[in-house]
């Protein structure tokens, strides 16, 4: 009989015709289950899964489904102990998570996705370091995962960005403006997660002077907060935001018969306080910080600035509060 050893398993084939035949691994010929389709494997594998596939069938199906990957290089046949307790505890280990690897891997069809190549030769043909190149390939998965979802958030972004900015540049009051407004806010400066649909709801409501009496005022400035730290303080949109609160605010106390203009002030109280004792440290505050006021009113100059006229950021952005502050005043 015919011996042929397979160039990948390392298994030895018989064949019953030209019985003084004998074709080493080098001659490049492999065993038939490696030209089985992926469907035929998936279907050998179920076999295994129900413990009816023998030690050489389980280790000739392990390399199969590897090979079905179609990114290892085979250079040396495997030297896998495929019929000893820790080649098929190897196997049986290992076996699952390649095939949710293939599976993940056959979902994603986006061109630019490449999963990593390895190479089986010399030193690692014992495949001790296989449970690291599936990790990789599922690793990569995740990222390649992770990288699509952000520039997903990134396009709906930019979407909203744009619709919000079409209503500011054209000074359109459009009935989804406080929606965009809302939504803007909560993917430019990332809401946390448990908090995004309550602070969207506020800020919806801050033009409803029905509704926004029912947001309670710590949470809009808990928003507050949250955007002067994860916004661009100069950004068209970001002062969108900041009126938007000071209209919420506004409304709540024009409920209880007083005026707001210091926005800090109004953010700062506490429901814990009664209606009046809000409205009187409202008032209090306002008149102390009147003269600050108009300090910076009296150093805004005539024209709207222009950030290249100024040396750092920062004065550009001290002269362009007091400009707008002028301009309210």
């Amino acid at each position: 009989m015919a011996k042929i050893t397979c160039a990948i398993s390392g298994i030895k084939i018989i064949l019953p015709e030209f019985s003084k035949l004998n074709v080493s691994s080098q001659g490049g010929y492999i065993h038939p289950i490696f030209a089985a389709n992926k469907k035929q494997l998936l279907a050998t594998y179920k076999l295994y899964a129900k413990g009816e596939c023998s030690n050489k069938e389980s280790y000739l199906l392990f390399l199969a489904l590897l090979n079905l990957s179609g990114k290892v290089t085979w250079r040396v046949p495997v030297t896998l102990e495929w019929n000893s307790v820790r080649g098929q505890s190897y196997i049986a280990n290992t076996i699952n998570r390649l095939v949710a690897s293939l599976e993940q891997t056959a979902i994603i069809e986006h061109p630019k996705f490449k999963q990593p190549r390895f190479v089986v030769n010399v030193d690692n043909s014992s495949l001790d370091n296989i449970h690291n190149w599936v990790r990789a390939w599922r690793d990569n998965i995740e990222e390649f995962k992770n990288k699509q979802a952000s520039l997903t958030d990134h396009a709906k972004l930019m979407a909203v960005q744009n619709k919000l900015t079409y209503l500011v540049l054209s000074d359109k009051q459009a009935p989804q403006y406080v929606t965009l407004i809302a939504d803007w806010a909560a993917m430019a400066s990332n809401f946390p997660a448990d908090r995004v649909e309550e602070w969207k709801k506020a800020i919806r409501y801050c033009f409803n002077p029905k509704k926004i009496f029912n947001v309670d005022s710590t949470t809009l400035k808990e928003i507050k907060e949250h955007c002067e730290t994860n916004l661009e303080l100069d950004s068209l949109h970001y002062s969108e935001v900041m009126d938007c609160l000071k209209e919420g605010i506004n409304n709540q106390i024009n409920i209880l018969g007083s005026s707001l203009l210091d926005l800090d002030a109004q953010l700062s109280m506490s429901m814990s306080t009664s209606s009046l004792e809000k409205a009187a440290a409202a008032k209090k505050s306002i008149e102390a910080n009147d003269k600050l006021v108009n300090d910076v009113i009296a150093s805004a100059p005539a024209e709207e600035p222009k950030q290249i006229n100024y040396a750092t950021k920062g004065e550009y952005l001290k002269a362009k509060i007091a400009y707008n502050l002028s301009k309210r005043s």
